[in-house]
């Protein structure tokens, strides 16, 4: 158990409780649990709870379907479009309905507070510990992804499934002069480029319609003052655990330098007369 408990680590739940005996029946329940140590905050109404979610990170809410300011069909709802955290529904209503309404609000799980016996929370906790751990090794990924691609290009990009730029890193302002914020919501042909033609933008959107990766696209963007900027860019496509498309994500790299370097020696080579 000692290995196991190390492996889980540290739950933090909020419980959402305004009767302090019962809040100290879920509080002994929870630190019953030995393979995982249980933080817990308790607090007394809805509003609270709210005020909570918005200010700190939690693993788990347990939640008192009546409080003294959310009527029992409301609470669920409104805890599960407020945070992103598993929802525990705790009650002294053993009533199907509202059993069946929490379910369908979003609940994690439903329990009594009369049928609460030892180790009834801890499968819920758990997984709730796994939850976080998974959240945080993904978290953590997408950092290290961010610094790899740094290291590599100029900037990094995210496009939704719908194709909308959603992130673009500052550091294209920094190495072009360009706006990244007027490209933010808006997909990448609704900017024109000066070397791509209506018949080269289709291509290049069949090519993301199929999902598929691409490398080195080239842009040429107007710039301040009346310059102009290479871009290069790939990108890569990004589902879900279903395999649901989820949009793309890439970097991209200011080549100005490049392209000009190139005309400057076409315009040293000789010309051969015929």
């Amino acid at each position: 158990m000692g290995g196991e408990s190390a492996t889980l680590g540290t739950v933090r739940v909020l419980l959402i409780e305004d009767e302090s005996a019962s809040a100290m029946v879920v509080q002994a329940q929870l630190a019953a649990i030995a393979s995982v140590q249980c933080e817990v905050e308790v607090v007394r109404t809805l509003r609270d709870a709210l005020a909570r979610l918005a200010q700190r990170q939690f693993d788990l809410v347990i939640a008192d379907l009546h409080l003294p300011d959310s009527q029992a069909q409301d609470t669920v709802t409104t805890l599960v479009r407020s945070c992103h955290q598993p929802v525990i529904a705790l009650t002294v209503d053993a009533s199907p309905e509202l059993r069946a309404q929490a379910v369908a609000s979003g609940a994690y799980d439903y329990l009594l507070k009369g049928q609460l016996a030892a180790g009834s929370l801890e499968r819920p906790v758990r997984l709730a510990a796994l939850h976080a751990r998974t959240l945080e090794s993904l978290r953590r990924s997408e950092e290290r992804f961010r610094s790899l691609t740094a290291l590599s290009s100029d900037w990094y990009w995210e496009q939704d499934d719908e194709l909308r730029l959603i992130f673009m890193s500052t550091l294209l302002g920094e190495k072009t002069g360009l706006d990244a914020a007027s490209y933010l919501g808006r997909r990448r042909w609704d900017h024109p480029a000066l070397n791509l033609s209506e018949a080269d933008w289709a291509r290049h959107r069949a090519q993301l319609e199929r999902h598929e990766p691409f490398r080195d696209f080239e842009m040429q963007r107007s710039a301040p003052g009346g310059a102009t900027r290479w871009l290069s860019i790939s990108g890569e496509p990004v589902f879900d655990a279903e395999g649901r498309f989820k949009g793309y994500r890439g970097i991209g790299r200011d080549i100005t330098e490049q392209k000009r370097a190139e005309q400057r020696l076409r315009l040293r080579q000789p010309r051969h007369s015929a």
